[in-house]
């Protein structure tokens, strides 16, 4: 159950805190779960601008049948904790913004292969990250440009990975210029500083164009990269071993689409190419050997994704198509090509949804009854993993401070392997209501 408060504490000082708890046995043996959240977040009017204060506590303890290691191992258990917190100040000028923050995270992870034998295999992993941004926007007549600043430090004691820092400083810069009062061109750069891999520049541009009041066109170019997780770096398991050599894996993604927008209707579509070179997967030889993580060659992806989303009662006088609240129907594709011959079994790299269709209704059923309906199709790219298709449907009754509803996931009790080859949920019938309390 969830509950949450909004507390208005005079004009100048607002406050929002929640609290949850979910708890159950789980679908099959081993997969239980126990989960509390905390979470606060406050804003102050003060100084000529606002100071915003978040902070939040998550405890989460489950079973974890099959899902890191192999799919025999069984009894496999994990336990997190998780605090984070942030102080934020926002000034706005007639002509200029500026946003610095600090923020902090502490992080404590328990797992255990077998979770009743923790001197069997076990891990303790703590990490702690903390920071500080700027962001700041300037407009004048050639434009607004917009500049950054960051800081990070990462810290990690583990049992597994051992005793790491390392330190992280970043800058950006864009400038978003108007022509013609149709075309909007942003090119910008990220410069990155990493202590253990040296100075990079990103650069990228983005592009729109209006075509109507309705209708954009729009595209971008950019390049970016990801550094090796400690786990990639230094983990050694029975089935999984890092590996300390690795790369950080960059990419070049070029992507253009067109968007439309109005009251009753939003619809946009992309298409999307990426050349990732020195890419990082779990990789091995042979069934018999572990898990590494390699800088996998290159691959290349390319991609098209449609969203659609239709709001009939915006449109329609029809007293009866007035109750049909949202039609949604979306298309994903996607193919992967690895450019270089690797010779060894990918993990990860290769496996991906190659079709994926969802569709969607909900309407008013009678008075303030309302229905929804939602249909996913997922076409896979693996020989291990069959295509599947799963139906979620909701009944809800409404009323102004509160409401009651019963949920159905995966109505069909379609039987399907997620990652890892983990059998999914069969159908999950629950039911809830929520009531707001006005102070």
């Amino acid at each position: 159950g969830t509950a949450a408060l909004n507390i208005p504490v005079g004009e100048e000082y607002r406050q929002y805190v929640s609290l949850s708890h979910n708890q159950s046995d789980g679908y099959r043996y081993n997969t239980d779960f126990d989960k509390t959240n905390l979470f606060m977040q406050s804003e102050l009017d003060a100084l000529g601008g606002t100071f915003s204060m978040m902070g939040g506590y998550t405890d989460r303890a489950f079973g974890a049948n099959g899902f890191y290691a192999s799919p025999q191992f069984k009894d496999q258990w994990e336990s997190v904790q998780t605090g984070l917190a942030s102080l934020g100040y926002k000034w706005s000028g007639s002509s200029a913004t500026i946003k610095p923050r600090l923020y902090w995270r502490l992080n404590d992870d328990t797992y255990r292969l077998r979770r009743d034998e923790p001197d069997f295999y076990e891990n303790n992993h703590q990490t702690d990250v903390y920071g500080g941004e700027v962001q700041s926007s300037i407009r004048t007549e050639a434009g607004k440009t917009g500049i950054g600043f960051e800081y990070r430090q990462e810290h990690i004691n583990s049992s597994n990975l051992g005793d790491h820092d390392r330190t992280n400083l970043g800058m950006y810069a864009e400038h978003r210029v108007t022509l013609f009062e149709r075309l909007t061109l942003t090119p910008g750069f990220y410069l990155n500083w990493y202590s253990d891999y040296d100075w990079n520049v990103f650069p990228g541009i983005d592009a729109t164009f209006n075509l109507t009041s309705r209708l954009k066109w729009t595209a971008n170019v950019g390049k970016s990269y990801r550094v090796p997780t400690y786990t990639d770096l230094y983990y050694n398991g029975p089935t999984n071993v890092g590996n300390p050599d690795l790369q950080p894996e960059e990419a070049l993604s070029y992507e253009t689409g067109l968007r439309w927008v109005s009251s009753y209707l939003f619809a946009q579509a992309n298409a999307y190419l990426r050349d990732a070179d020195q890419l990082i997967d779990w990789v091995r030889d042979a069934q018999d050997e572990p898990w590494r993580p390699e800088n996998f060659y290159n691959v290349e992806t390319r991609g098209f994704e449609m969203q659609t989303e239709f709001m009939p009662a915006s449109f329609f006088s029809s007293s009866i198509l007035k109750r049909i609240e949202r039609i949604t129907l979306n298309y994903n594709y996607i193919d992967s090509e690895l450019k270089n011959e690797a010779g060894v079994n990918s993990q990860y790299a290769l496996q991906y949804l190659r079709h994926q269709i969802q569709a969607g209704l909900s309407y008013r059923l009678y008075g303030n009854l309302h229905h929804s309906v939602h249909y996913k199709f997922a076409d896979r790219n693996s020989d291990q993993l069959e295509n599947y298709n799963i139906v979620d449907t909701k009944l809800s009754w409404r009323e102004a401070g509160w409401s009651v509803y019963v949920e159905a996931t995966n109505l069909l009790s379609d039987d399907y392997l997620g990652p890892n080859l983990i059998p999914m949920p069969e159908r999950w019938v629950r039911g809830g209501f929520s009531y707001n309390l006005d102070f």
